[in-house]
């Protein structure tokens, strides 16, 4: 657990460096959200999907996150998905 901090920081510089790099919100937010700060990840992941809105994990991810609080929100996310996943 003391490299996440580590690699928390790390991505933190190179979105400071890059705010656009796909994937790297994403990251993030997954790094985030194993240190337990769930208000963080939500937040990168929403600037995942802002960044790369095309991508199916970060949507899933996110809608997981905000079903209890926000069901309609990640039902919404949900069928997002569904539409730009491959059958």
């Amino acid at each position: 657990s003391g490299q996440l901090p580590e690699a928390i920081r790390q991505f933190e510089e190179l979105l400071r460096e890059n705010p656009r790099l796909a994937n790297a919100h994403a990251a993030l937010a997954s790094a985030c959200l194993a240190v337990g700060d769930r208000s963080r990840a939500i937040q990168e992941f929403q600037a995942e999907l802002r960044v790369n809105p095309a991508t199916v994990p970060a949507r899933l991810n996110l809608a997981t996150l905000l079903a209890q609080s926000h069901p309609d929100e990640a039902e919404r996310l949900l069928q997002e998905a569904a539409e730009r996943s491959p059958d």
